[in-house]
């Protein structure tokens, strides 16, 4: 049995693209705490973790999540970990967290990254989101502290759970990246000089605006469209883009490792971060695509969502639509190919690239661990 760890994190993501995983394990080394790190096998071995601290679990990943969930809650039980903290990063590995509380007498950190029980992908299957509420509340009696993205999230659970755990906001921001001249997406779809690059970075899933995004490409001559990401709805948008006639406007790039994300985002010249408004989870959304713009100093279009709608407003480095309409986005991107207007909101993102980096939060996520 290993009991020398401080922290031990499990996640039911792929260690390789999460970046709320990989930033937090990361820093946790960086101040010496010795991070143990599990999940499913994904078959890749992170290389930000030593080999010998990262365990990932055998199960089988191709059935409904909560069988998935089952097995790697055993699967964990079975590696007999221990450790002064059970990190939960995520609702899907809350029960496997908990074994290790209850074994092994740790302290539970609960990641809620999302209002897990108001996900868009539950909006129509309100039996199974009245039971994931359920079976999260019972969990959460055992949680010493919950991590969170954004204040309004903590707001919003502490009326669901009804308790008095301390709550922790730790944004998704990424690290400081140094800033390069990049024309990898360029180089890449060949696109020319006189377009823009539009990039939508992240999963691509029902409700993030990517039907609308594709569709507003039938009235732009002056962009094309880059979307880096996978995810359920990969094959619905790339039949769209067959049968709208859009191959040539639209790109597709799979996943990108987080590590290596960087020269594709700096190579854009227009961030996209569109949410409909369909979920509480939407609602609510804050977003590492929008910080990650911002560290690659590259103005956005967002959706009117109330908390990304004050940073952009505030700080001034994009537009905002009202709906996550054709015509709205059209006339959005249409003003962003006018150079003097995009070079402002541009020369803002510089002036807060300091502000939204993950290093600010440091203090506060060595709190959680104390």
């Amino acid at each position: 049995m290993n009991n020398n760890y401080d922290v031990i994190i499990i996640c039911f993501a792929n260690p390789t693209f999460d970046a709320r995983t990989i930033n937090l394990v990361k820093t946790l080394i960086k101040y010496k705490r010795k991070v143990a790190l599990v999940t499913p096998d994904y078959g890749v071995i992170p290389d930000y973790i030593s080999e010998k601290d990262y365990y990932n679990c055998k199960i089988n990943l191709n059935q409904k999540v909560r069988h998935s969930q089952k097995e790697f809650t055993k699967a964990i039980k079975n590696l007999k970990l221990s450790g002064k903290f059970a990190h939960a990063g995520d609702f899907y590995s809350l029960a496997a967290a908990k074994s290790i509380k209850v074994k092994r007498n740790a302290k539970l950190i609960y990641d809620s990254r999302e209002i897990y029980s108001q996900l868009n992908s539950l909006k129509d299957r309100p039996f199974a989101r009245k039971l994931l509420e359920f079976r999260e509340k019972y969990l959460v009696t055992y949680v010493d502290k919950i991590m969170v993205s954004a204040d309004v999230d903590a707001d919003y659970l502490r009326k669901l759970f009804m308790h008095t755990i301390p709550y922790f906001t730790i944004k998704n921001l990424p690290p400081t990246q140094v800033l390069v001249e990049s024309e990898y997406l360029r180089n890449k779809f060949d696109i020319t000089p006189e377009k823009l690059v539009l990039l939508y970075q992240g999963w691509v899933l029902e409700g993030r605006g990517l039907d609308t995004m594709v569709m507003a490409m039938n009235g732009i001559e002056d962009a094309e469209l880059v979307l880096i990401g996978g995810g359920g709805y990969l094959d619905t948008l790339k039949e769209l883009v067959k049968k709208e006639g859009l191959d040539s406007k639209v790109h597709f790039t799979g996943l990108i490792p987080y590590d290596d994300l960087s020269k594709a985002t700096m190579s854009a010249d227009v961030g996209l971060v569109l949410f409909e408004d369909t979920s509480i989870s939407y609602q609510n959304a804050l977003p590492n695509k929008l910080f990650e713009f911002i560290q690659s100093a590259i103005p956005v279009i967002t959706s009117n969502q109330k908390t990304m709608r004050e940073i952009v407003l505030a700080e001034k480095i994009g537009l905002v639509i009202d709906k996550v309409e054709i015509t709205e986005l059209q006339s959005a991107i249409q003003k962003m190919t006018d150079n003097a207007t995009r070079k402002s909101y541009k020369n803002n993102t510089l002036k807060i690239r300091d502000k939204y980096k993950y290093e600010t939060q440091e203090i506060e996520i060595l709190k959680v661990y104390c």
